[in-house]
């Protein structure tokens, strides 16, 4: 299957993958439930606004007193993966002074403010919460050329100081950039459309070879770069259809390891992972994905790769994303494939569900949802389950709108345990317990 799988631009921007942020305002001081679990859920219908707990197994509400409540809608939020730090953006500040508070776990004590050098969001913690990163927004938007520069700045979040600044001037960006769990890179995938395509130099069809970065979050300086082999991305203007141009887009799935030692990269094609040693970017692995003969002709039965009885249509895309699982042995797969018909009006998005890939050997393990895209894909910590949140109806056949699922899966076999439906699409939330936590 040796083609190309570009991903329709406008439409891939809707979609949307959560893990543990969302957006601004200032947390009341709400203990967590007493609970022996490792990790506690929350779930947001309000913008944001209120964050109900709900049960891990049965995802049915807890007590509405371990709840966390917000002074403002969407508020930015990151924690540590040992609880121990919660972050909060307050952009509703006129000025920039105490932009971000830090706080003590969920529902602590605000034990630092930070003032930025600029406006900033998207925080992410490195695991102990000793440093936060930040994102600066665009001064102007991506051009015909290239986009403009992305910016990153690190904090300390005991004493609020300025560690260093990021400034990425290398090609496109590829969502998402990376943090490793100790706090000391930031590793940044994207694609060069001045670089050399498939056709000639400066070329403005795409795709082009995937390239990550890696940068020192202490310096900021540009620690190594390195073109995958094999693998493409890029996002560019094709055909017209219907006086309107279709933008293009190949979007493979890179993710790093629980651990922060290896990079997984799988591509568009849904041929190939590649394993990355994080310090060196060097390729560690390559392994050629495998599936049973009855998931193969599962999965090209979704996508419509099979002999089937139905119009023809013009593949414009697939867009990819993947999570480690907790152990580090397996990735949980996620995506979906944009096509256009003869009209803009006929236009359909076919999900790869959720596939189960042993890194080890690339051989696809489990499958569920079939045809269908998750929005929301997060591993438990305890390695019991995978939470993911789906629309009750595909995009293109919702009217504009529609109910979302969130279910709670196995994480072996991605069996379902238990489901529940929202009637508006809500923010997860999925907050490890620490020490400090025990102690609100």
């Amino acid at each position: 299957m040796n083609v190309s799988h570009p991903v329709r631009h406008a439409l891939i921007a809707t979609v949307v993958s959560i893990a543990f942020a969302l957006s601004t305002a200032t947390v009341g001081a709400n203990p967590l439930g007493d609970d022996t679990q490792p990790f506690a859920l929350y779930v947001s219908t309000n913008q944001g606004q209120a964050y109900q707990s709900i049960d891990l197994m049965t995802l049915t509400d807890l007590d509405s007193a371990s709840a966390l409540m917000f002074d403002h809608d969407w508020p930015e939020l990151a924690v540590s993966a040992d609880g121990s730090t919660f972050v909060i953006i307050e952009p509703s500040r006129a000025g920039l002074d105490q932009w971000i508070a830090v706080r003590d776990g969920i529902g602590g004590t605000v034990r630092q403010t930070i003032t930025p050098t600029e406006t900033v969001y998207g925080p992410r913690l490195n695991a102990d919460g000793s440093r936060v990163v930040v994102r600066a927004p665009h001064a102007d938007p991506c051009g015909p050329g290239r986009c403009p520069a992305q910016t990153w700045h690190t904090y300390d979040t005991s004493t609020g100081d300025l560690m260093a600044t990021i400034r990425a001037n290398d090609g496109d960006p590829l969502w998402p950039d990376l943090i490793d769990p100790a706090g000391e890179r930031l590793y940044y995938p994207f694609y060069d459309r001045q670089a050399s395509s498939s056709a000639t130099a400066n070329d403005s069809s795409g795709p082009w070879p995937l390239q990550i970065a890696a940068f020192d979050l202490d310096t900021g300086q540009e620690a190594a770069t390195m073109t995958v082999p094999g693998v493409s991305a890029g996002s560019w203007q094709a055909e017209s259809i219907d006086q309107m141009y279709v933008g293009e887009m190949e979007l493979p799935a890179v993710t790093l390891s629980p651990d922060g030692s290896r990079l997984a990269v799988i591509d568009a094609a849904l041929e190939t992972l590649t394993l990355l040693d994080a310090g060196t970017l060097a390729v560690q692995e390559t392994h050629a994905i495998h599936r049973s003969e009855s998931l193969t002709d599962r999965l090209l039965g979704w996508l419509g790769l099979v002999p089937q009885s139905a119009q023809a249509k013009v593949s414009e895309g697939r867009s990819l994303r993947a999570a480690w699982s907790a152990d580090g042995q397996s990735l949980y797969l996620t995506g979906h494939e944009i096509e256009v018909g003869e009209t803009m009006d006929d236009i359909t998005g076919p999900g790869l569900g959720i596939s189960k890939i042993d890194v080890g050997t690339g051989d696809v393990t489990a499958v569920a949802r079939e045809g269908r895209d998750a929005d929301f894909m997060v591993p438990a910590p305890d390695r019991r389950s995978l939470y993911v949140l789906m629309p009750e109806t595909p995009w293109w056949d919702n009217g504009g709108g529609s109910a979302y699922v969130l279910r709670r899966l196995d994480a072996d076999s991605l069996e379902t345990m238990a489901g529940r439906r929202f009637d508006a699409w809500p923010q997860i939330m999925l907050v490890p317990r620490g020490d400090a936590q025990a102690n609100h």
